[in-house]
């Protein structure tokens, strides 16, 4: 049964103008607990929890009655769901099988061709490949396979400029207990590379051939012979950390290969290390979960097969949800709405103070251009069924991997037209915008109450569903955004007083970030601000748009409205978490705690003040010469 999605009465003990978010959520928040197999619970679990039945309703479906003799999707996520449940010593001897393979690394070709096979396989290490979709300066849209710098064992840098012993007697202890060699020395080259993780990378389009000159003793011929692709001289590929390749080509000469191969097991060990069986899966628990995040209990069996199946066979799932359970109305009238915002857009650059008359023209076209995505493709994209062994879970793992990878590989440097055919599941309740494509999708997920519902007041809807597509449409602009057109091609096309007024309107949502606390730690505003610029103009592009709805309303039904926009927008980003995990985010997320993703941005709006009839001497009150506003 479908859990109701609540929304307690408001906390009058605290005045929406000395905390906004707690005067909304303050009630909530007392009343809700976190689920002790997670560490953060906000409104979009909530709509997953309900999404979660209809899934699971599938899964079990899928394991009652698949078809050996079928070789269809139901079967496949039927004996998938069925080596989720078999004995994890199967997995554990086909890792140890896998980890004895790589005794065989003696040259930096042997790097080369290992490196290869855990990216195939989608094994955490230093390089991480993905297909984008990207535009040409022909103006074709072709899938590119990027090259990025890697992804260690700790999830940023800076846990890197701490005390590891820790983390290097984990090493120690799962050598043991595998019965393996010691592996410790992959912490120091871990914590080499840490060194020069960058969040801003810039990346440039290199020929296969090109790879060979630029780059000359990376050995990209084993690389890519073991990732699948036989005569990489002949595509494109994007090189998105070009200096994160020279890196590697030094460290060939810096440290001996015996230091890779221990690396290379250690990422194989930490890839599998959930599914594993005691006291492996535990060990993942308390490092990785308890003591970075704050989690209180291990995953259930139940909700792991859910998540691997959402993981790794999202595809057939997605289909499978949205036959059974998505109509085409919702789509519809999502459509609608999401158009009504792209037009409050572009009168919101049209009537921007600072952006040059020539690039508020290309800044039109770009939200023009635009590529809509929602709710479910138009066209999934081809899925080759893979043999599924029902005893070995991580076998499943490596298979769906590379298999998805081999699919990929199919697509290079082949032509798509944007927005047909995508893989974002569409149970996921999430927004993403490509700017190599000038593309915004947002899954059907994500068009459930609280964020947007048919017996909800218009208000609601654009402080909803309205910023969270108001957000991703000014993504187009922000730091990021802003260097590619409307074709998503990546060219100079902002003048230089455009970058200059751009400069000084950031630097006032820094300053404002940088001396907000949590927990007495303070906002990192220089890391935050593409997030910050999104949530900030996409409230203001919904706000808009509502008003032009509600023109002819009469005074008091037009307080309403936009009393229940600002609420709207509070309780979509109502979120409960440990505290470990908060300060984990501090460090590792591009996001604003949630707290201030609503009282830094809805007190920069003089409706606001108006409609909560907020004064000088509420803590929340700014001036009006002093209210923010970049878009």
């Amino acid at each position: 049964m479908y859990q109701k999605i609540l929304i307690p009465p408001y906390d009058i003990k605290i005045n929406p103008g000395d905390n906004f978010y707690l005067y909304v959520n303050n009630n909530w928040l007392n009343k809700i607990n976190v689920p002790n197999y997670l560490s953060s619970y906000s409104v979009n679990e909530e709509i997953e929890n309900n999404i979660n039945i209809d899934l699971f309703s599938i899964l079990d479906d899928c394991e009652k009655n698949n078809d050996n003799e079928k070789n269809d999707f139901k079967t496949l996520i039927g004996n998938f769901i069925l080596s989720s449940k078999s004995s994890k010593s199967v997995s554990l001897n086909y890792l140890l099988s896998k980890i004895q393979n790589l005794n065989t690394i003696k040259t930096i070709d042997d790097i080369g061709e290992v490196l290869g096979y855990l990216c195939k396989h989608k094994i955490n290490t230093l390089l991480e490949t993905y297909l984008i979709l990207e535009r040409t300066k022909e103006n074709k849209s072709i899938y590119t396979l990027v090259l990025n710098q890697g992804v260690l064992g700790l999830p940023d840098k800076y846990y890197y400029l701490n005390n590891l012993n820790v983390y290097q007697e984990l090493c120690k202890h799962l050598s043991k207990l595998l019965k393996i060699d010691d592996i410790s020395n992959s912490v120091i080259l871990e914590s080499f590379f840490s060194k020069y993780l960058n969040d801003t990378v810039t990346g440039e389009l290199y020929e296969g051939n090109e790879l060979l000159k630029e780059f000359p003793t990376f050995p990209w011929k084993s690389f890519f012979i073991s990732y699948g692709i036989e005569n990489f001289e002949k595509y494109i590929f994007r090189i998105e950390a070009i200096e994160w390749i020279r890196l590697l080509e030094k460290s060939f000469k810096l440290f001996p290969i015996e230091d890779f191969k221990q690396l290379f097991i250690f990422n194989m060990i930490l890839h599998a290390l959930p599914y594993l069986p005691e006291p492996f899966n535990t060990l993942n628990y308390q490092f990785f979960e308890k003591s970075l995040n704050g989690q209180k209990k291990k995953i259930s069996q139940k909700h792991l097969t859910l998540l691997l199946c959402k993981e790794y066979i999202s595809v057939p799932l997605s289909i499978l949800y949205k036959e059974k359970f998505l109509k085409l109305s919702l789509k519809t009238k999502a459509t609608k709405f999401i158009e009504s915002i792209r037009k409050s857009s572009i009168e919101q650059i049209e009537t921007n103070i600072w952006l040059q008359k020539k690039t508020k023209k290309e800044a039109v076209e770009k939200i023009k251009n635009m590529v809509l995505s929602i709710g479910w493709p138009e066209k999934y994209p081809k899925y080759n069924l893979s043999v599924i062994n029902k005893n070995n879970l991580l076998e499943n793992i490596y298979t769906l991997s590379s298999a998805s990878v081999k699919e990929d590989i199919e697509l290079l440097n082949k032509e798509s037209k944007p927005g047909v055919t995508w893989k974002e599941p569409s149970f996921i309740v999430n927004a993403y915008y490509y700017n190599e494509i000038n593309e915004f999708i947002i899954p059907a997920g994500t068009l459930f109450y609280p964020f947007f519902g048919d017996n909800c007041s218009l208000g609601w809807n654009y402080g909803g569903l309205g910023a969270v597509i108001g957000h991703e449409m000014i993504h187009a602009f922000d730091n990021d955004g802003k260097e590619y057109d409307e074709y998503g091609i990546r060219r100079k096309w902002w003048l230089s007083k455009d970058d200059y007024y751009y400069k000084i309107y950031s630097k006032k949502l820094i300053h404002l970030f940088n001396s907000s606390k949590i927990y007495d730690n303070h906002i990192n505003g220089e890391k935050t601000l593409n997030e910050n610029i999104a949530d900030l103009g996409g409230l203001s592009v919904a706000l808009e748009a509502l008003k032009k709805e509600i023109k002819l309303y009469d005074k008091k039904k037009e307080k309403y409205e936009l009393q229940q926009f600002f609420l709207s927008y509070a309780v979509s980003w109502r979120t409960k978490d440990e505290k470990k995990r908060v300060l984990e985010n501090l460090i590792t997320d591009v996001h604003s705690p949630p707290e201030l993703r609503v009282n830094n941005i809805v007190n920069q709006f003089d409706e606001w003040y108006e409609v909560f009839d907020i004064k000088v001497g509420n803590k929340m009150f700014i001036e009006p010469h002093k209210r923010i506003r970049v878009f």
